[in-house]
């Protein structure tokens, strides 16, 4: 199962013709092939244009596959393990919600296609993170 990040969806939306959003297709075309979390919700709502985008998107993303933490605590010290980790070695990630993103998709094995140089980094500390 693939979990699409924020990065692809929003060039997804936008119709913007990238790579990743070509891959983001072929893989939508596969029933049930397809997972998303709250953070990836989250974010790519908090940038819908209008109420009716907002709405047209909702309906689009909540019949995906939903994955979050089993266990939030362990999830959250999971993800701030993984940013500690890359600032340990003079890295630091953008955006700490990827972070979050991150321990998901490796908590339930998901391999993530992304679109943004975080994720490169933090699958030097996470080596359980599948990226496509």
């Amino acid at each position: 199962m693939i979990l699409i990040d924020t990065s692809v969806w929003l060039d997804y939306f936008g119709k913007r013709q990238k790579q990743r959003t070509q891959d983001a297709i072929r893989v939508l075309r596969r029933p049930g092939a397809v997972a998303i979390c709250p953070t990836i919700l989250q974010e790519v709502l908090q940038g819908a244009r209008d109420e009716m985008s907002f709405a047209r998107i909702r309906r689009q993303l909540v019949q995906l596959n939903w994955r979050e933490f089993r266990d939030q605590q362990l999830g959250a010290t999971r993800a701030a393990r993984i940013y500690a980790a890359l600032r340990w070695i003079g890295i630091t990630v953008r955006k700490p919600s990827d972070c979050l993103i991150a321990s998901i998709a490796v908590e339930h094995g998901l391999t993530l296609l992304h679109d943004d140089r975080d994720f490169e980094n933090i699958a030097k500390v996470e080596p359980r993170l599948k990226l496509l």
